[in-house]
């Protein structure tokens, strides 16, 4: 060819991308100990942990090669090698939230069982849906997640079996009304690959733990954390920023309040909280609300910024009163009330009246930010 013709280079076949390299090089240094232990098993979940990420960034034509494949058959033994088989929930150390889901556990079953006895199927079926949907998944599951993904082995051991023993009988309640999927997905439950959903005890109420003091506990908790996501949600704090927590516990919740502030952090995006006493001031600016748990408070200024806050108020109030005045125009045209139908009429009358509640709302905003 010429001086200066460009020469394709080839990408010769044996070449591994970088993402495959990586991922099969993580893999390789998986080392699967002959016993899963307090020492052997940090180290088994860090090693698995770096294989996970580098699967992730995977593409699905990388993710059908063959050495990927294989790769993936070892990462499988290695994470079935770190659930230890089968966790029981015998000789645990049990914390707030896994006593208050085998409380609730314990209810579920006891109330579906009754609902069942009754022939009342829809009744059962909506238990069972409120307890998986509401308590299990948005619930337990993220309160689980710091323990779960932590560094404490017999933590992670703890929740494992927890997770493990409610799925289990969740599984079981689902049955009669789920058969196939449950029959596949329990089989996937540590310790029951070779069992059968269908032949399996039916959940008994009488055998699952109960802790109604700290269920209650755990309730006033979650009490807590809705109220302090409700007070963002108001103010449209962005959910990862994060806010000063002060709570002046009510009487008998100083303990319970003060061992929660993991879970404040991680599901009410607290930067840390200061639990304050009865006769404790606060000088500061705050946002609040008052549950059975006790007084929230949240410093304003860690929310928001104040001056840009008003701003933006002001802005909201400006359009607000353009279309109040708008509507004003329309109502008090003759020939719009004459002309349009009753039903049009009235959805401006409507809206006219939520935007004056709105900018009522509003104007008491603003004035508590000046304050």
């Amino acid at each position: 060819g010429h001086e200066g013709d460009c020469v394709p280079v080839e990408k010769k076949p044996d070449e591994i991308p970088a993402a495959v390299q990586t991922f099969l090089g993580a893999v390789a240094s998986i080392v699967i100990p002959e016993e899963v232990n307090e020492e052997t098993g940090p180290v088994l979940n860090e090693q698995i942990g770096a294989a996970q990420n580098a699967y992730d960034a995977l593409s699905e034509e990388e993710l059908a090669r063959e050495d990927v494949q294989v790769a993936v058959e070892k990462l499988t033994a290695a994470i079935k090698a770190l659930n230890g088989g089968v966790e029981t929930l015998e000789g645990k150390t049990l914390q707030l939230p896994d006593q208050w889901i085998l409380s609730r556990y314990h209810e579920c079953a006891q109330e579906v069982t009754a609902h069942f006895d009754e022939c009342e199927f829809g009744l059962a079926a909506q238990k069972i849906y409120d307890f998986a949907w509401s308590e299990f998944c948005d619930w337990y599951i993220e309160l689980a997640k710091g323990g779960l993904l932590g560094e404490d082995a017999q933590r992670k051991a703890t929740v494992r079996a927890v997770l493990s023993y409610v799925l289990s009988g969740l599984l079981r309640m689902l049955h009669p009304f789920m058969p196939f999927l449950t029959e596949t997905v329990y089989a996937f439950l540590p310790g029951c690959e070779e069992a059968s959903c269908m032949l399996s005890d039916w959940p008994r109420a009488e055998e699952i733990p109960f802790f109604p003091a700290q269920e209650a506990q755990m309730e006033g908790i979650m009490e807590i954390i809705r109220a302090v996501r409700n007070l963002r949600a108001e103010m449209n704090v962005q959910a990862g920023h994060k806010a000063r927590l002060m709570i002046r516990p009510a009487d008998g919740w100083q303990d319970a309040v003060a061992g929660a502030e993991v879970f404040f952090q991680r599901l009410a995006s607290a930067s840390e909280l200061d639990v304050l006493s009865s006769d404790q001031a606060v000088t500061e600016k705050t946002v609040g609300a008052v549950v059975a748990a006790g007084e929230i408070l949240i410093p304003l200024g860690d929310l928001v910024d104040i001056e840009k806050e008003i701003a933006r108020l002001n802005k909201e109030r400006d359009n607000l009163l353009k279309e109040i005045a708008r509507a004003e125009g329309k109502l008090n045209n003759e020939g719009f009330l004459r002309k349009a139908p009753e039903a049009l009429v009235q959805a401006e009358r409507d809206k006219l009246a939520g935007n004056q509640t709105k900018l009522v709302a509003l104007d008491a905003r603003i004035a508590d930010l000046k304050q």
